[in-house]
């Protein structure tokens, strides 16, 4: 995707299992983009994981409604695989 607005147009009309959103996006940010996933009522419980440039806006990710966070450059497929695994099977 290149936009948050891409990114919602898209969501519409795929049914996805999860999304990863860039924290910084064109058009609209990760964290509108999450907003409008979380007001609406076809999409919840959508697991949605932000890719963030700065383990301080971890806790930002979390608290705009973020099932998971990743570090831009820090992981591996095992850690995508476990920010799913967490995402989709919460304890």
């Amino acid at each position: 995707m290149c936009s948050g607005i891409e990114a919602l147009s898209w969501l519409v009309a795929k049914r996805v299992g999860v999304v990863f959103l860039d924290v910084s996006m064109p058009g609209l940010s990760g964290q509108e983009v999450l907003k409008r996933i979380r007001d609406n009522p076809t999409s919840e419980g959508l697991p949605v994981v932000f890719h963030l440039d700065a383990y301080e806006l971890n806790s930002l990710a979390i608290e705009h409604g973020a099932d998971g966070t990743l570090l831009k450059g820090r992981y591996d497929g095992a850690d995508i695989v476990a920010v799913v695994n967490r995402s989709t099977h919460p304890d």
